[in-house]
């Protein structure tokens, strides 16, 4: 307990004079951000590390995305209670590139995650969806064989991207969740 405390100090005297990020089993865990920084900047893209290479993959797969605008809004249109198809692809994405636990681990990483939360497309102070909205929408798109394929094309393009970043950060993709995605979709056939 000592050391958590001594960590934590260190990082809040760091946190005064810069942003922070602390990392949990190589992954973006928490930031810490001074209380004057927070108050001056609603704009969660300020707190961003532009050499992230989520920062440099978001306008790619936004573009990519948007060509199958249409398919994504017919798969989620028949229920008024369902997010935007576009957040919940980028969703999926950070699913597999930082193979993230459960769906409910999914929502605590967008939720707390400053660095997720805006590459999926959250402000600071958005509310996520509820966890079973989530869920629904995440199983519902990914039925369907073309969002599953979609997906493996935004894995190979944040692939491509990754150079652009510092070998700081690391994505661990997770090719059997990405398997076993297209593994079902292809056994339940295509949704009209």
């Amino acid at each position: 307990m000592n050391e958590c405390g001594k960590k934590f100090g260190t990082y809040a005297a760091k946190a005064a004079e810069d942003d922070v990020c602390v990392t949990r089993y190589g992954k973006p865990s928490i930031w810490m951000i001074s209380h004057a920084k927070h108050a001056r900047s609603p704009n969660i893209e300020k707190l961003i590390p532009h050499d992230h290479p989520l920062y440099h993959l978001r306008e790619r797969v936004d573009a990519r995305i948007a060509e199958h605008e249409a398919l994504l809004q017919l798969l989620l249109a028949d229920s008024p209670r369902n997010p935007e198809p576009e957040p919940v692809v980028r969703a999926l994405l950070i699913y597999t590139l930082f193979s993230i636990g459960p769906d409910r681990a999914l929502h605590f990483e967008i939720s707390y995650n400053m660095l997720y939360r805006w590459f999926v497309g959250f402000t600071l102070f958005d509310d996520i969806w509820p966890q079973d909205i989530m869920s629904e929408a995440t199983r519902r798109l990914l039925a369907h064989r073309d969002v599953v394929t979609l997906l493996h094309e935004l894995v190979a393009l944040a692939k491509s991207v990754r150079s652009f970043g510092t070998d700081e950060y690391e994505f661990r993709i997770n090719y059997a969740l990405l398997d076993a995605w297209r593994l079902a979709a292809s056994s339940q056939g295509e949704l009209a």
